[in-house]
């Protein structure tokens, strides 16, 4: 079936629009079911970033706009030996707290997240949108619909990662997040994810991206510091 919509549809957003159609998020509580839509309904009035604007006049997206990379339908992380191979060379060789996700879903066999610090929760975004649901609501909603790539994120995301450090801990080590694509997406991975340091709090967040093949990333990732906070976030891409 398709989408049914009421607002005006830019070109490059259609075939995002039919795909949206298809999913099924009858998991969703209702205030994300309406994230979603009104996310959607921005992307498609906005359309892709042009040169015009000022943050993209050096990338020319009209390939991505010729030929639409959709996101993939799957599931659960599908962990394979290709999966695997990564986390040797770009991972760290002792993580203390690891949480990796497979083609944009959370991935338990591969991530350690035990012993974390009392007043630390880390995990999934899928598992926090059900136990930490006001938290996770606030950090979501305050982002603005001007930005198209990020309300298509917020339409199509399934998994990412929560990072909640309560007022006045510090985390010592630091928690690894690894992004794997393995090479058989073939489409777009949204991921979405949140990070909260409480007042007088301090971590380090050290996030890896790494994959072969043919697909597109679009992750999106919420900083949410309280006065007095402390956050070292290192992205590497390889």
């Amino acid at each position: 079936m398709s989408a049914v919509v009421d607002f005006p549809v830019k070109p490059e957003a259609r075939p995002y629009l039919e795909a949206f159609g298809h999913q099924r998020h009858g998991s969703d509580p209702d205030w994300l079911v309406g994230y979603r839509n009104r996310n959607l309904a921005r992307f498609a009035e906005l359309g892709f970033p042009s040169r015009r604007s000022e943050e993209w006049r050096y990338l020319d997206l009209r390939p991505l706009e010729q030929r639409p990379m959709l996101p993939t339908a799957r599931k659960t992380a599908l962990v394979t030996s290709a999966a695997r191979a990564p986390l040797a060379e770009i991972g760290l060789a002792e993580p203390a707290y690891r949480l990796v996700l497979v083609n944009g879903r959370f991935a338990p066999e591969l991530s350690r997240l035990d012993q974390l610090p009392a007043g630390v929760w880390v995990g999934p975004m899928a598992a926090a949108i059900a136990e930490r649901a006001d938290l996770v609501r606030a950090g979501l909603e305050a982002q603005p619909l001007d930005r198209p790539f990020a309300s298509l994120n917020a339409a199509f995301f399934a998994d990412g990662f929560v990072l909640d450090v309560a007022p006045g801990v510090a985390l010592e080590r630091p928690v690894e997040i690894v992004h794997l694509s393995t090479g058989d997406v073939g489409g777009s991975l949204h991921t979405r994810s949140l990070v909260v340091a409480g007042q007088g709090s301090r971590a380090i967040l050290i996030e890896s991206f790494a994959g072969s093949g043919d697909y597109w990333r679009n992750d999106v990732v919420e900083l949410r510091l309280d006065a007095g906070s402390e956050l070292s976030r290192v992205t590497l891409v390889e």
